[in-house]
């Protein structure tokens, strides 16, 4: 084989890839839908013998890596997350929920707008809670600041999915929001 098609070869082999490595990145920066529907529980912490309850969380929306996150795949997230059939009371039924994540941490929330008086419109917000999750937004916690049920002062209402029982939500919570919170939640 004479040198020049050697080095061609060398040549187009360097250039698949460089041309492989740029794709990789272009898909991996790229914003990916995510549409999931998550079953969790939700328990108090610091209450070991308050009955906890089954949920489920629907989270839609678009996730994009960011450069700061590229070891460990997190990134921004916006979009909705809802527990589905949760009533909110203080909630207008046509309000908008909202959801911000950000390298993990983020919140879920409720805006609307509300006709006071003849042309004017006073915005409404209804913020549930913190949202903690894995980089690859395949586990959340929820830390309400507002609940539907009984509020409880001596201890965080907290959804954790997936999840089934207050053992696993509690590990869950633990593994994923303990890093952000500096400390693990009681059991």
């Amino acid at each position: 084989m004479e040198a020049s098609s050697l080095s061609r070869w060398v040549r187009g082999g360097i250039a698949a890839v460089v041309l492989l490595l740029v794709g990789s990145l272009i898909w991996w920066f790229a914003p990916h839908r995510i549409d999931r529907t998550f079953q969790g529980y939700e328990f108090t912490s610091g209450q070991p013998d308050r009955p906890g309850r089954a949920l489920t969380l629907r989270l839609e929306g678009t996730f994009r890596r960011t450069l700061a996150g590229f070891w460990n795949g997190a990134g921004t997230m916006n979009g909705k997350l809802v527990i589905v059939g949760e009533s909110y009371p203080e909630v207008p039924e046509d309000a908008t929920p909202f959801f911000y994540l950000s390298n993990g941490v983020g919140g879920m929330a409720f805006s609307w707008l509300k006709q006071e008086s003849i042309g004017e419109s006073v915005p409404g917000l209804h913020v549930e809670g913190m949202v903690y999750a894995s980089g690859n937004v395949k586990e959340l916690v929820v830390i309400r600041t507002v609940s539907s049920t009984e509020l409880n002062r001596d201890g965080v209402v907290t959804v954790a999915a997936p999840a089934s029982n207050r053992e696993e939500a509690l590990a869950l919570a633990n593994r994923v929001a303990a890093g952000p919170l500096g400390a693990p939640l009681a059991p």
